[in-house]
């Protein structure tokens, strides 16, 4: 898929390039190429950015290099997020969407914009502004959860995910001097600075919502909904925590051969744009179907349901159902709660849409089947087998390749740091660049 041999690379990074041709063809980078871009910004303009004081820290860092940094925020939640940054740095978008695109490419001009950063590639104010930019000559950086989690946050140039094109574009070339692996920035109370951040966000924009009349979000908004929604999502924990472990470990003793099926969210955009389904019922039917048909009957399939799911009715029915008319029966037992590493590390393979986790299933060097598009799909790292040859004899990562790809994907798109962390406990990697 991405048309480089990543066991060719492994002897490239010992400066063996004359060899490879295609190598030769990327260019070379010792860090993260879009974190290169932005460090050299002399002028950005922030759009949408996650929920918490991200976008503040950021902006800090920028200034002290001398970039001006101009922010534009679309609701009341933007405009909490964005208290910090004098009104000569702020501009508010109040109009119909259709008048954002003549706007943001006003403000790239009357700014001298060289660079845009945002947060969630698919977001309805963001999607308009790739053409423009790329017409005026205005790179666009895009900031997302992490590939690798936690303590990660990805950022790349034009696009994330099914959208990414920094592997095809750049090799990252190691040296004598940044010989470091990247190591995980982590904060505590992750979970709790997250849903503080959250709530407050959607608080103020509910609050605003008249001042911001036009503006549609890619979310629910009704605090009634969240309210519901993190409600059930607490209660179902406790609920279920101690039961699924249990279940996860039982099976793991029973030294069952395990095939681990993590869920997407439906609303998902990577679900939803490069996940080749419709929403998660569509393919729990495929694969429950063929496993029916051509997995062993000492195997089962272990499907854990995404935690934001909680909240939601979830799939459980569903599968039982299914799994009760193709007579599966106690070979396919679904979970809320559970061990990841764990599970990771008992099971026979992995079965996927796109989710990040097949990612850490890489790490622990086991078969991962992608069945969507995924930024880690590629010849030797992940199974290329059909499905039904997958249940059968799943094929495992070339560990060569895989420590390789998975050294360059870090580093090529990752930049160490919790997300959500509070505006007072500063990025210790950005502040050593």
């Amino acid at each position: 898929m991405l048309g480089v041999n990543y066991l060719d690379m492994e002897t490239t990074a010992t400066h063996d390039t004359a060899k490879f041709e295609r190598i030769d063809q990327l260019i070379h980078v010792s860090k993260n190429p879009a974190l290169l871009r932005l460090s050299k910004s002399k002028s950005a303009l922030f759009l949408q950015g996650p929920v918490g004081p991200m976008y503040t820290k950021l902006g800090n860092w920028l200034e002290k290099k001398g970039t001006k940094v101009h922010r534009v925020v679309f609701n009341g939640g933007d405009v909490w997020d964005a208290r910090s940054l004098s009104k000569n740095h702020l501009t508010l978008f109040d109009l119909p969407m259709m008048s954002w695109p003549k706007t943001f490419r006003s403000l790239c001009f009357s700014h001298a914009v060289d660079v845009v950063v945002l947060f969630g590639q698919s977001r309805p104010c963001h999607v308009p502004i790739f053409d423009i930019a790329k017409e005026i000559g205005v790179e666009v950086l895009v900031f997302e959860e992490g590939y690798f989690r936690p303590g990660f946050a990805t950022l790349e140039l034009m696009g994330v995910n099914g959208n990414s094109e920094t592997m095809k574009r750049y090799f990252w070339q190691q040296s004598c001097i940044d010989n470091q692996l990247l190591m995980p920035e982590l904060t505590n109370w992750h979970f709790l600075k997250t849903s503080c951040h959250a709530a407050l966000y959607y608080l103020n924009l509910f609050i605003f919502r008249k001042r911001f009349s036009w503006y549609q979000h890619h979310r629910e908004t009704s605090l009634l909904f969240y309210t519901k929604f993190w409600l059930r999502s607490g209660f179902v924990k406790l609920l279920k925590q101690k039961g699924d472990h249990e279940t996860s470990r039982s099976l793991i003793i029973r030294n069952k051969g395990i095939f681990f099926i993590p869920l997407q969210v439906d609303e998902d955009p990577q679900l939803i744009l490069h996940g080749c389904y419709f929403q998660n019922t569509e393919f729990l039917q495929e694969v429950l179907e063929s496993f029916a048909k051509y997995g062993h009957f000492d195997d089962v399939l272990l499907i854990k349901q995404h935690p934001m799911s909680r909240g939601r009715v979830g799939y459980e029915k569903f599968i039982k159902d299914v799994s009760s008319r193709l007579g599966l029966g106690q070979r396919v037992i679904c979970v809320w709660e559970g061990d990841i590493s764990l599970i990771l590390k008992a099971c026979i393979g992995v079965l996927t849409i796109n989710s990040t986790l097949g990612l850490k299933a890489l790490e622990f060097g086991k078969p991962v089947k992608v069945m969507g598009q995924a930024v880690y799909e590629t010849s030797g790292v992940t199974s290329q087998q059909a499905l039904k040859e997958f249940w059968v004899k799943p094929q495992k990562p070339d560990p060569r390749k895989a420590r390789v790809f998975l050294d360059q994907l870090k580093h090529l798109t990752q930049i160490p740091c919790s997300m959500y962390a509070n505006a007072d406990e500063p990025w210790s990697f950005l502040n050593a660049q």
